[in-house]
């Protein structure tokens, strides 16, 4: 149910946004290097023990920066 949001609500709003959108960043970085390092580190590796390991933690890293992105579209529609 969308709040009445008035002019004095503004930098709250933008403060929250900043926040939100920081989160997401963070996690983004966090996949895009685990995707970069974990390859690296991948293509090394001499036993498939590694390979799931770093499946595994890409996917988890993919889950998470997914529900922070998602949050921040949610939470950019409520602002409108």
């Amino acid at each position: 149910m969308p709040m009445d949001i008035t002019y004095e609500d503004e930098p709250a709003k933008r403060q929250f946004f900043e926040y939100l959108q920081g989160e997401a960043e963070f996690w983004l970085e966090r996949l895009h290097e685990c995707a970069e390092n974990g390859l690296k580190r991948f293509l090394d590796a001499k036993e498939p023990e590694d390979y799931q390991e770093f499946r595994t933690k890409l996917i988890d890293r993919t889950r998470v920066t997914k529900h922070y992105f998602a949050n921040l579209v949610r939470n950019l529609r409520r602002m409108e």
